[in-house]
């Protein structure tokens, strides 16, 4: 029989909220044309914050380049039929955000 003694205590803390600060793809686009170095200026930005959610527009963004995900970032599009990442022909299915 195990005594009480060899237990030791356990501190539950409260998870933490993720960031809800909002990262707008197209406000990016407006300091550079092209797509990937708007994505991965806002993606730096989100990791400066600590996490974020990125937003991309209802429209088709143009990629070609691999989009790495800081830690606690969510994406969210306008919709499944109104937002695409497309990716360069032959790479596999496009995906919808």
């Amino acid at each position: 029989m195990t005594s009480l003694k060899s237990f030791r205590a356990v501190a539950i803390q409260k998870e933490k909220p993720w960031p809800t600060t909002r990262f707008r793809v197209d406000d990016y686009l407006a300091a550079t044309p092209n797509v990937d170095d708007a994505i991965a200026a806002a993606l730096q930005a989100i990791e400066r914050n600590g996490g974020g959610i990125l937003e991309f527009a209802a429209k088709t963004y143009p990629v070609t380049r691999t989009i790495t995900v800081p830690r606690q970032t969510l994406l969210r599009g306008a919709g499944k039929d109104r937002t695409m990442i497309r990716l360069p022909a032959g790479d596999g299915p496009n995906p919808r955000i």
